[in-house]
């Protein structure tokens, strides 16, 4: 995987990856950044409402949350940073932006080690601990200075975008009507089939309901190869997954098939079902086991998760619960932990019971990561 380098010393540079880090502009929020070692190795990078931090019952738990979840990371300094838009109005701060800079600078000074923090609002960016205006302006610096940084460069000339909105990360357009009409059909006739094999012989290995699920996962693995060859994906094809991924086992061959390997995945779908879930288990273990050798290869992945996308785009109103899920899964796999959270979002609204969707939205809330970024120590996608 291709790796950034940034010089944490310079602050501008940091407040200039953020929004890329985050894939989104924050709003009304603060951010926290984990940095450790002598060359300033970020880490973990988390996001929190203002509001929530600036609440005069829930503020300062708000902040020891956060505190935690650093101190595990392993931070040896902090970095803050505050966005509200009008945050210094006649040189004075807002007073809920006064109260949340100061509740997290207190509570991350001491419960985890020295913190920074800078106020950023829709025109300017401001040093919060100096008072120096020799150093740092009263009015601070124009926020259009970190659209010249180097990071700012290397993210542009890399293709990264940052959106608007938080929600706009999880965003997916739906087709017209006769496209997910023609889906629909399709995902119809294979829930009928599934049924049938059900009602028929139960699922024992070698039996209809073992050859339907085979034969989901040979639908995605085939859509797949499409998107990865740059060919369209048909209505046949996208109604079997849309229908597949709803079965329990085929949407965990699929993860599989992602995280580990097609091979694995056709393997574990071949054994009794009860094997099925254990193999399954075991790889769901690796993925979180610093030890393991899996690791993301993103040409990999960027196929299924455009598959996953056509999923959601061809349901009805774009609600589609595992696919949803599996996005997230995907976004966390990478280390985004950010974009995992507006995908859970998503399925949690159209499914606030889905399993997985709780499972997983557990491990992002506690801020832990997947294993091969705490076997290589580089917790925030590769960064130093």
């Amino acid at each position: 995987m291709s790796i950034t380098t940034i010089r944490v010393g310079e602050p501008r540079e940091l407040l200039a990856y953020l929004p890329y880090r985050l894939g989104f502009r924050p709003r009304e929020s603060a951010v926290v950044v984990s940095i450790s070692g002598m060359r300033g190795r970020l880490g973990l990078v988390a996001r929190i409402d203002l509001a929530d931090l600036a609440h005069p019952q829930t503020g300062e738990l708000a902040a020891a949350g956060l505190a935690s979840h650093l101190w595990r990371d392993g931070a040896e300094q902090v970095v803050v940073a505050v966005y509200a838009d009008g945050a210094r109005p006649r040189g004075r701060w807002r007073p809920d932006v006064l109260d949340a800079a100061r509740t997290l600078a207190s509570t991350l000074e001491s419960r985890v080690g020295p913190t920074a923090v800078w106020i950023i609002d829709e025109d300017r960016y401001y040093c919060f601990d100096c008072d120096d205006s020799s150093c740092c302006p009263l009015w601070g610096w124009p926020l259009d200075e970190l659209a010249s940084t180097q990071v700012s460069a290397q993210m542009v000339f890399a293709g990264a975008r940052v959106a608007d909105h938080r929600a706009d990360i999880a965003a997916v357009p739906l087709v017209g009507a006769k496209e997910r009409h023609n889906v629909r059909r399709v995902a119809g006739r294979w829930e009928l089939r599934r049924a049938e094999a059900l009602d028929a012989d139960g699922g024992v290995p070698g039996s209809a309901l073992a050859q339907w699920r085979v034969q989901g996962l040979e639908a995605w693995t085939a859509a797949v190869d499409a998107v990865r060859a740059g060919g369209p994906l048909r209505p046949r094809e996208i109604g079997r997954i849309a229908t597949a991924l709803h079965d329990t086992l085929v949407r965990d061959a699929v993860v599989v098939a992602c995280t580990a390997s097609v091979g694995q995945a056709r393997a574990a779908l071949s054994a009794p079902a009860d094997l099925v879930s254990r193999r399954v288990g075991d790889v769901f273990g690796e993925l979180f086991d610093p030890e393991t050798l899996l690791e993301p290869v993103h040409d990999g992945l960027d196929p299924a998760a455009q598959v996953l996308r056509e999923v959601v785009a061809h349901s009805t109103d774009g609600e589609h619960a595992p696919a949803l899920t599996l996005l997230a899964l995907l976004a966390w796999w990478v280390g985004d932990g950010a974009t995992a959270n507006c995908w859970l979002d998503r399925a949690n609204e159209v499914d606030p019971g889905y399993r997985l969707a709780d499972l997983l939205g557990t491990a992002v809330s506690a801020g832990l990561p997947p294993g091969w970024v705490r076997r290589s120590g580089a917790r925030a996608v590769g960064l130093r």
